[in-house]
């Protein structure tokens, strides 16, 4: 009776605990939000570009993915790694009308992945010949959004385009292999006077169909003062004019936008090392079925 009892209690604690999605603890002040997250869930992180051309990753939180059936792709998939790479691609593709409208990733919807190899880390996109009627304008920017939406994949450091089995080259770029540090996210520079800048990674916010999404930006600019207060004042007036913040002068972090601005620019600058784990997926996430859509 006795083990019957604390089995039911712990069983209470665990509901009780998982009902809960909105955890708040003072620690110095800081208040932590914990999402709640489904066991039958599957994660693929994409890169996406907002309404005014600014690069953002985004969490896809696909539920109820029991099945291998992806359009175009259903004959394909033998492997969990199979079905990250064409599902993935299907997100930046044919399948990019279930994302948040008014986003885009710059590749023609129309376009096939017809096959893939992994290299010694270098991922080899066959792609089908709609892609080449991309926007020539925004070449660079496709390219960041397939080499950092790829490069979250496991084993995966950079990519490498063909197009029916023939090599591409792209006019903006030299080199014909891809990697991260290839390329800035939305870099701007904040002063006129650039014989010496420093780096300073800010997070602002992005506006889409009435939802927030944080935006890492990378700012060169002139650093007169201490830098944590630079970096205060740059995130309570955004010097991209498409953002926004929802840092204000009083640092009120009871704001979750404003909290995870704050603290993530803080640690991507090393300034702070919070002793809890915050990542830009905890705002930066989308739920979708793909069932309905089969």
């Amino acid at each position: 009776m006795l083990e019957k009892f604390y089995l039911k209690y712990f069983l209470f604690i665990i509901i009780i605990f998982l009902l809960t999605l909105i955890i708040t603890k003072k620690n110095e002040g800081i208040i932590v939000f914990i999402k709640e997250t489904s066991i039958d869930s599957e994660d693929y992180l994409i890169y996406l570009a907002d309404y005014h051309n600014s690069l953002f990753p985004l969490n896809i939180i696909v539920n109820d993915n029991n099945n291998d059936q992806i359009d175009f792709y259903q004959d394909k998939i033998n492997t969990s790694f199979d079905k990250q790479v064409y599902l993935t691609f299907a997100f930046l593709t044919n399948y990019c009308n279930y994302l948040p409208q008014e986003t885009k990733t710059y590749i023609p919807s129309t376009t096939r992945l017809l096959d893939y190899d992994l290299v010694d880390g270098l991922l080899v996109l066959n792609v089908s010949e709609a892609f080449l009627d991309y926007n020539k304008r925004y070449e660079k920017e496709m390219l960041k959004i397939l080499v950092y939406t790829f490069s979250n994949l496991e084993e995966v450091k950079g990519i490498k385009l063909f197009c029916n089995n023939q090599e591409l080259n792209f006019d903006t770029l030299s080199n014909t292999s891809y990697y991260p540090e290839d390329f800035l996210l939305n870099s701007y520079i904040n002063n006129n006077d650039i014989s010496d800048l420093e780096v300073i990674k800010l997070y602002y916010l992005t506006i889409i169909n009435n939802d927030y999404y944080l935006v890492p930006v990378i700012i060169f600019d002139n650093i007169e003062m201490d830098k944590e207060a630079r970096i205060k004042t740059l995130l309570v007036e955004p010097v991209v004019s498409s953002l926004v913040t929802k840092v204000d002068h009083e640092n009120n972090f009871s704001n979750k936008l404003a909290y995870y601005q704050y603290y993530l620019t803080l640690i991507d600058n090393n300034i702070s090392k919070v002793n809890f784990n915050i990542k830009i997926t905890d705002i930066n996430n989308y739920d979708l079925n793909l069932s309905i859509y089969g």
